[in-house]
């Protein structure tokens, strides 16, 4: 399985992410594929912006 490539045309704007400051970058780096994920995104946040706090009830999401 080839993992997704890194495509700085392909990232969308995400204004205020989970409730977050300011607005980051995202893009899929695998769209569709067969396991347990959910998604993987590869993010830049700007200084002064971030991912507010949130829950996961049924999942689990990784920051890395």
């Amino acid at each position: 399985m080839d993992f997704g490539r890194n495509d700085i045309s392909k990232y969308f704007p995400a204004k205020n992410c989970h409730s977050g400051a300011g607005t980051i970058e995202l893009m899929s780096l695998w769209d569709k594929f067969d396991t347990p994920w959910l998604f993987i995104h590869r993010g830049i946040l700007p200084p002064k912006t971030g991912i507010g706090h949130h829950f996961h009830d049924h999942c689990e999401e990784m920051y890395v």
